[in-house]
């Protein structure tokens, strides 16, 4: 067993279903249940607009952080309040969603980019846009066609804004590409070759650099964005990554690991000028005590899925999992990147997959959205206390 860092921490809140509508009706927003099987979450940072997919029948609805979290409606044939997208509705998303990141363009449109299973060729990008007065629809762009065989499976997507680009993961190639988001044409010099099944992507804006997870290979491949003719670099953590968020702040950078065929985060010191000198700051493992004092008590209650991660106001930096408890696991490091304050949240969510932060005008955290298929939740959790805050049903 190991456990870093000098705090050992635990917060326990019971959330029972009658104190959830307790809770709704203090603060004055009547919520019917809107979400059935939400399992990705994108954020359009600028317009503060939650964006929550099912992972089946066609949902996608749309929260309004602006309005105390409101999720958006429209009115079905009979005159009744739904949500945005339902499977009564023509078929927009894929059929089995999996992944999805977001673009914020011009005047009031958020872009959606969209990865899952469909009939015919499975390597391709589904675009959803939104608008207030548009409503949901298919772009005009959409379907974007990733090169590769029909049986590809894309599983990493990220949107890097600064240059306008989306990025996805083609694992059946071990292939990495870049698409225009507002054209769908593929940008120049994007195809990059890796090894082993790459999966999940992360961009830390700050230091124009991604982060690619490996399903097969204990090495994960880090890109310079401005430099696309530069061989990648590699980082061999020695296990396969599930997940991973890549941060920095003032004192160095970070890269939290979701661990794929073991029930583990990690936490590592990179060291960009070479990449072997990174090393292990901190781990999380189903040994570790959730009280310094009880090891008989541990800190995880399921298995760690998905993290995101980046800076918060005092610091700081955080990474958050998912488990499959419906629990979220914060690892939360100090200024000086030296030791990590561990604690877990419990909401008792029974499942907890697709995570995003919701971010200030200094780029700091201010929430934490996570969704929950299995009882039909997103959850969002206070990141600098790592406490419940608000659950929406």
């Amino acid at each position: 067993m190991r456990f870093f860092g000098q705090y050992k921490k635990i917060t326990f809140l019971f959330l029972a279903f009658f104190s959830i509508s307790v809770f709704n009706s203090c603060i004055g927003n009547e919520r019917k249940d809107r979400l059935k099987f939400p399992a990705i979450v994108a954020i359009d940072q600028a317009k503060q607009r939650v964006f929550v997919i099912d992972n089946q029948k066609n949902g996608l609805n749309v929260i309004d952080v602006a309005k105390n979290n409101e999720v958006l409606t429209k009115k079905n044939k009979d005159g009744d309040k739904e949500g945005l997208l339902t499977e009564e509705d023509a078929l927009i998303l894929p059929e089995f969603p999996s992944n999805a990141a977001l673009a914020s363009l011009e005047n009031d449109l958020s872009r959606l980019f969209v990865l899952g299973a469909n009939e015919g060729p499975l390597q391709k990008i589904i675009v959803i846009d939104f608008d207030i007065a548009g409503g949901l629809r298919r772009s005009e762009i959409s379907p974007i066609s990733v090169a590769g065989e029909s049986s590809d499976v894309l599983v990493g997507i990220q949107v890097d804004e600064k240059r306008g680009h989306v990025w996805v993961t083609n694992s059946g190639s071990a292939s990495l590409y870049a698409y225009d988001i507002k054209t769908g044409e593929q940008i120049e010099n994007s195809h990059i070759q890796l090894s082993g099944i790459p999966t999940r992507l992360s961009i830390d804006p700050g230091l124009d650099l991604m982060a690619v997870a490996n399903s097969s290979s204990t090495e994960i491949s880090i890109i310079d964005l401005n430099n696309l003719n530069q061989a990648p670099q590699t980082l061999d953590i020695g296990r396969k990554t599930r997940d991973l968020a890549l941060v920095s702040n003032n004192q160095g950078s970070l890269l939290f690991c979701s661990i794929l065929d073991e029930n583990r985060a990690e936490a590592y010191r990179l060291n960009l000028n070479d990449l072997s000198q990174s090393f292990l700051i901190g781990e999380v493992n189903p040994s570790t005590p959730a009280d310094a004092f009880d090891e008989d008590t541990v800190i995880l209650n399921g298995n760690i899925n998905l993290v995101t991660a980046g800076n918060l106001t005092d610091g700081r930096v955080g990474a958050y999992y998912t488990q499959s408890s419906g629990d979220l696991l914060a690892l939360r490091v100090a200024q000086d990147l030296t030791s990590i304050e561990v604690q877990r949240v419990e909401v008792g969510a029974v499942s907890g997959e697709g995570i995003e932060p919701l971010l200030d005008n200094s780029g700091n955290i201010s929430d934490i959205y996570f969704a929950s298929p299995g009882v039909g939740t997103l959850t969002v959790v206070d990141p600098f206390e790592a406490e419940f805050s608000d659950q929406i049903p």
